[in-house]
């Protein structure tokens, strides 16, 4: 059974939730606050653990790859969403490979309203 369900769940996006793309997020939010000089558009992201919800409490990891001013570079991220009447996103930068520029829902208890 469990042979049967991965590639299933491979192919699920990486949010549960219709509306929400973690993938885009992930480039235009995450990638563009903490880079603001890299371009978003070659970066690619690679999912590392794909979503996994308890109750309304979701977790992935990504692993986003860009171009940096001098090489190409990539940064491990972590998100944890929270849906509820409004929902929450929170991400830890576990991985970088140049300095990471501060965000406002990046951090120990930083949290932002998805809109």
């Amino acid at each position: 059974m469990k042979k049967v369900l991965l590639p299933l769940l491979l192919a699920l996006p990486l949010s549960a939730y219709a509306g929400f793309d973690l993938e885009k997020f992930a480039i235009s939010n995450t990638l563009k606050c903490a880079h603001p000089t890299v371009s978003a558009d070659t970066a690619k992201v690679e999912v590392v653990n794909a979503a996994h919800q308890e109750g309304d409490k979701e977790t992935a990891r990504v692993k986003i790859y860009y171009k940096g001013m001098f090489k190409s570079d990539s940064m491990v991220v972590d998100y944890t969403i929270i849906h509820a009447s409004v929902s929450f996103i929170h991400a830890d930068v576990l991985e970088d490979g140049s300095s990471t520029k501060s965000c406002p829902y990046v951090g120990t208890d930083a949290w932002q309203v998805l809109k």
